[in-house]
């Protein structure tokens, strides 16, 4: 009996099925700093080790642009994105991948156009 068990646990845990990572992206917004960098800090919780973490941005209607994401602590992650003149259109994604070859991207392709997005703003003159 007691081999049959330690067969079946063996066979569970060689599959190598593990949940995706969970990733909780903190949206940078609106911003009047045109020096930057803007951090964008994400938080990724996995079962298995993550191989891959990179924030891609689209700036107007240039080729995605990625820029690794670094384990600070914990579960938290961090890129910087370099400073952008006023009036631009910052879209970004970021997408993340365990060595088991599960691939989360945030926000999904199935919400809105697949991208957050905030904008480098004129500042308001004094009152």
């Amino acid at each position: 009996m007691m081999r049959i068990a330690v067969l079946a646990a063996f066979a569970f845990s060689a599959c190598g099925h593990v949940a995706p990572p969970q990733v909780d992206v903190l949206a940078l917004p609106d911003t009047t700093d045109t020096g930057g960098p803007y951090e964008l800090t994400v938080a990724i919780r996995a079962e298995a080790p993550i191989v891959r973490a990179a924030v891609f941005r689209f700036i107007q209607s240039d080729a995605a642009r990625p820029i690794a994401l670094e384990h600070r602590d914990g579960d938290r992650w961090s890129a910087q994105l370099p400073g952008e003149p006023v009036g631009t259109e910052v879209r970004y994604r970021v997408e993340v991948q365990d060595d088991e070859g599960n691939v989360v991207l945030r926000p999904p392709h199935d919400q809105g156009d697949g991208a957050y997005r905030f904008i480098v703003v004129a500042p308001r003159g004094g009152g």
